[in-house]
């Protein structure tokens, strides 16, 4: 995942001077990212570090002595001793006007637009512009309001042609279908014959886009930025293991969205649309709300004292007629929990998993790019975690065996917070005679209600902190945010 315009991690570093300031960069790299990385305020638009150098919106315009006039740094490269300048006058003026040339058609509806709050027209203004518009001529009126795919919505008149969504395209996912068409005034981004975008990172054109161009069409008018409050955090999607930051509105309790978080090593800059959408699971409409026990052949919400009451007297059962089932979508530290209580404190080796151990280190791409075969997070985990207690070849098959044979009375299963890493999860079960009490623990459980006796609510990946280990067997950390359910339990809360 490495971006296209910065420099090999061999170039040797090199001394520099910013605004007076001496500051190390790679000899040879691209000397607007070496500004921004040591600090320096610099405007930009059309550079992104992920994606190759354009140069067209020149606001990031320095001075370097030697040079006869001011240069634009995404275009530039960093060489010994050289001295930058990025606050004098002669620098401030061409953004400045630069910046007008921006803004000249660009519509005044900051106050309904979707990207208010994130928009590098209103911080560039408020800190390079605030001056008197000369502007007499009516503004260019482009088309508003285009669907340009499942999860975009295109605005042209907002766009200040800064050509990222077309590289992105044409670069990452190289699938190549947008451009800019027209000349002069009248030109404006678009997709080839209004085709509709279909491929898997779509989302990520909207995440670059540093104008209200391009909006997500699940995020689009729902809460505004300032509202939310970002939590740094792994993608459950796949085993990729996608670097991500969530988005949470701390007093409403709710997610909104899901964007990538830069990582070199995983996923870069970018993210895949499915990733993106897997915090829809953790809502409440979806959600086991409330601990759930089964009277009179009807489950029907009850409080924990009772449950709790309930799991002790299940736990006096003799420890070899004790069953358990587990998922990969719970942290390493969820499921030591789940291997250390069962093993240790109730003495049962009848624990089973469900993680494909060819799947979970499979390299393969479904895309091309970043989306794994394996749609759990911590397979590697719980294959590791098994393999400690010597456990790991008691797999889902030899599960479905025994359970036809066995004499298990009960069964505990920590299920998948995402139904759709798991669309047939359970279809196989059916009720089956030597099993008295069926307890099931987790997030969502959809057509097997009926089968189970107890159903008892954890934390999703957003409300808890721990740990998922990806297909290469890097261990990534994910922070607390809010919990969403209040009657949601940790694992190790359950289990004590």
């Amino acid at each position: 995942m490495t971006s296209h315009s910065e420099p090999k991690a061999k170039n040797p570093m090199v001394k520099i001077t910013a605004d007076g300031k001496v500051i190390e960069a790679p000899k040879g790299g691209n000397l607007l990212k070496a500004l921004l990385d040591n600090g320096v305020s610099v405007p930009h638009y059309c550079y992104h570090p992920g994606l190759s150098v354009a140069g067209c919106c020149r606001m990031c315009f320095v001075e370097v002595e030697g040079q006869p006039r001011p240069l634009i740094s995404c275009n530039a490269t960093v060489t010994e001793n050289m001295v930058v300048k990025t606050q004098t006058e002669t620098v401030k003026n061409i953004q400045k006007w630069n910046l007008a040339f921006h803004l000249i058609n660009h519509p005044l509806d900051c106050p309904i637009c979707d990207q208010a709050g994130e928009c590098g027209l209103q911080n560039y203004y408020m800190q390079f512009g605030k001056y008197e518009s000369r502007m007499e001529e009516e503004k260019v009126k482009k088309r508003k309001v285009i669907p340009i795919g499942d999860h975009v919505m295109l605005d042209t008149e907002r766009c200040i042609l800064c050509s990222r969504c077309v590289r992105f395209f044409d670069e990452v996912p190289k699938t190549s279908e947008m451009a800019i068409f027209n000349r002069g005034d009248r030109s404006e981004i678009g997709t080839y014959e209004d085709k509709a975008l279909n491929n898997n990172y779509t989302l990520n054109s909207v995440d670059i886009c540093p104008v209200g161009a391009l909006t997500s069409r699940d995020f689009r008018f729902k809460r505004r930025v300032w509202f939310l409050k970002d939590i740094p955090s792994i993608c459950p999607g796949c085993s990729t293991g996608c670097n991500v930051t969530i988005s949470q509105d701390p007093i409403e309790k709710r997610t909104y969205r899901m964007r990538p978080r830069f990582n070199e090593e995983v996923n870069g800059y970018w993210m895949c649309d499915y990733g993106r959408m897997r915090y829809k699971h953790t809502h409440r409409e979806s959600r086991i709300s409330t601990p759930l026990i089964k009277k009179a052949a009807t489950l029907i919400p009850t409080e924990w004292d009772e449950t709790k009451h309930e799991l002790f007297t299940i736990f006096k059962t003799p420890a070899s007629q004790i069953s358990v089932l587990i998922t990969p979508q719970y942290t390493s530290e969820d499921i030591t929990h789940i291997y250390d209580f069962f093993t240790k404190t109730i003495g049962t080796q009848n624990i089973f998993h469900c993680a494909d151990s060819h799947l979970a280190s499979d390299s393969t791409v479904t895309d091309e790019l970043l989306f794994r075969r394996d749609k759990n997070p911590n397979s590697q985990g719980l294959l590791k975690i098994s393999a400690h207690y010597k456990l790991q070849e008691q797999n889902l098959s030899l599960f479905q065996q025994k359970l036809k044979s066995d004499p298990w009375t009960i069964l505990f299963i920590f299920g998948p917070h995402d139904l759709e890493a798991y669309p047939e999860f359970l279809s196989w079960f059916k009720e089956n005679n030597s099993l008295k009490t069926k307890i099931y623990i987790g997030t969502q459980v959809k057509h097997q209600i009926p089968l189970f006796d107890l159903l008892l609510p954890t934390l999703t990946f957003i409300e808890t902190e721990g740990t998922f280990v990806n297909f290469k067997g890097l261990s990534q950390k994910l922070s607390r945010g809010v919990k969403l359910i209040p009657e949601a339990k940790p694992i190790c809360e359950i289990l004590c």
